[in-house]
């Protein structure tokens, strides 16, 4: 019989995105052993091998996801993959350790990557982590949406979010970090981006002109500022949530209060070529997400990885209407 306790190290290098959806996934899994399971996940703050992941931990005070526990430390002594990469030898890859009598570790098939755990990976890798060779993709895919969409805000984060952020389409802006010199995935050229933001700001004029609520949110605080004005100098109606009301909340908490204010949008328009911040947003609040960027297919965009999971992904090219 399958345990009802289990135990997972989160090694995630990145941030809340990247983070949020492998411990969906090692939920998922453990939902999928056992319907009854409890799992713990040892949030570790500064992530593995990512000695700058300090600067945003992202405080679990903040957030909650049903049947999970978050911890900083743990009693017993847990395995830990001993590279970046699981070994291709099927002899190496065990999913599943045991930690004691009554607990199982879930250890994620690469779960030093950036937010690779997917629905359809769990899927492909059905046998290392022991599930019932009966289910389905769209089984994983249904448990995995019910883990996400129980992910919840503490009170307080609401009190930034705006009142009417339901009627509003969300734009989340990611440039600095994704920007590189040689394209990838799940990053981008500076011409990519000047493709992105030109489809982006045509997607935006759209909204104007049909009167369309926006809410802008980003990191790059200077970026965001320039096209809240371009959009209120148009006649847009415009919010955004001010970052410098809360800097001395817990860690994370703007990015938080971002993060399930996107959740709520009617839609995201994803201004990046890809963000698993925005996309792990649009799947707890199974919000349509639109990109810009469908040229060359699933090996230029990791966003296809998500697609059967998003409730809707579209590809904008010209302005479209929702």
């Amino acid at each position: 019989m399958s345990k009802q306790q289990y135990v997972h190290f989160l090694q995630a290098r990145s941030g809340f995105g990247d983070r949020i959806v492998d411990a969906w996934a090692a939920i998922t899994i453990a939902k999928l052993l056992n319907p009854t399971a409890q799992l713990s996940i040892l949030w570790d703050p500064k992530g593995i091998n990512f000695k700058d992941y300090y600067r945003s931990k992202y405080s679990t005070s903040l957030f909650s996801i049903s049947n999970c526990m978050f911890t900083s430390s743990m009693d017993q002594t847990l395995h830990m993959p001993s590279s970046m990469h699981f070994s291709s030898d099927i002899k190496q890859e065990i999913c599943i350790q045991t930690v004691s009598s009554s607990i199982d570790q879930i250890i994620l098939r690469d779960g030093y990557e950036w937010g690779n755990s997917t629905p359809e990976r769990i899927y492909e890798s059905m046998d290392y982590y022991g599930l019932d060779k009966t289910i389905t993709l769209e089984q994983i895919i249904e448990c995995y949406r019910e883990v996400a969409q129980s992910t919840e805000p503490a009170p307080e984060i609401n009190t930034f979010i705006p009142t009417d952020i339901n009627n509003r389409i969300g734009i989340h802006v990611r440039r600095n970090d994704k920007l590189v010199e040689t394209e990838k995935n799940h990053s981008m050229t500076q011409q990519t981006w000047l493709t992105v933001q030109q489809r982006a700001k045509q997607q935006i004029e759209h909204c104007i002109r049909n009167d369309k609520a926006l809410f802008i949110c980003s990191d790059d605080l200077e970026y965001k500022r320039e096209l809240v004005e371009e959009i209120n100098r148009n006649g847009g109606d415009v919010k955004t949530i001010d970052s410098t009301l809360l800097l001395d909340q817990p860690a994370g908490y703007a990015a938080l209060c971002d993060f399930f204010a996107l959740s709520r949008c009617r839609q995201t328009i994803q201004m990046s070529k890809y963000s698993t911040f925005s996309i792990a947003a649009a799947i707890v609040g199974q919000v349509p997400l639109m990109n810009f960027l469908p040229e060359g297919g699933i090996k230029q965009n990791r966003i296809y990885h998500w697609q059967r999971t998003l409730r809707r992904l579209e590809f904008g090219s010209q302005p479209e209407s929702y």
